[in-house]
C-alpha cells in the first residue's frame, strides 16, 4: 500500500519498510501541483489522491489516472488555503480558511463556520460513529458537529 506525505517541497509517495519510509515518487508543480507547499493529502472515495495547499494562490488538486485536476475559489472551493481533507461517504470534505467545502464528485458546496478568538476552528474529520456526519475540531473547545441539512448517501 502506498504511503503519502505532504511536505513543503511537494508530495511524496512511498512505502513503509521496517519502520523506514522508502521514497518511490515525488510530485511537484511539473506534475500538476499548484504549489510545492503541500499541507494535506488523502485518498478520495472514488480513487485518486487529493492534495491541499497553504498558499494564497493555491486550492486543491486531484491526482487520478495520471491526470492532475485543480480546483480553486472560482470553481467553488471556499478558500485557497486548505488545512485538512477528509472523506465521508461519497464526498470529499475540505477545511479551509473560510469554512468547510464539500465535493460530491460533480459539484462543490461551501459552509461558512463562524469562529472567534475563543473558538478557533481546526481540522475537519469524518465521524467514525455516525456515517452521515463530520466533526470540526476546535482549539480547546471540543468538536462541533454541524447540522448540514442533508444526509450522506
Amino acid at each position: 500500500d502506498a504511503f503519502w506525505l505532504a511536505t513543503d517541497d511537494g508530495l511524496l509517495r512511498g512505502k513503509m519498510s521496517g519502520g523506514t519510509f522508502q521514497l518511490e515518487e515525488r510530485f511537484t508543480d511539473a506534475d500538476g501541483l499548484l504549489s510545492l507547499q503541500v499541507w494535506s493529502v488523502t485518498e478520495g472515495p472514488h480513487g485518486g489522491i487529493w492534495v491541499g495547499y497553504l498558499g494564497m494562490a493555491a486550492g486543491v488538486t486531484r491526482l487520478k489516472d495520471g491526470v492532475a485536476t485543480s480546483f480553486q475559489e472560482k470553481g467553488g472551493l471556499a478558500s485557497p488555503i486548505v488545512w485538512s481533507i477528509t472523506v465521508a461517504g461519497p464526498s470529499v470534505w475540505f477545511w479551509t480558511a473560510a469554512g468547510v467545502s464539500r465535493f460530491d464528485g460533480e459539484s462543490w458546496y461551501s459552509y461558512p463556520v463562524a469562529s472567534d478568538a475563543n473558538r478557533v476552528v481546526s481540522p475537519v474529520f469524518a465521524s467514525k460513529r455516525e456515517r452521515d456526519s463530520i466533526l470540526i475540531g476546535t482549539l480547546g473547545r471540543g468538536a462541533l458537529r454541524p447540522d448540514l441539512g442533508f444526509r450522506l448517501q
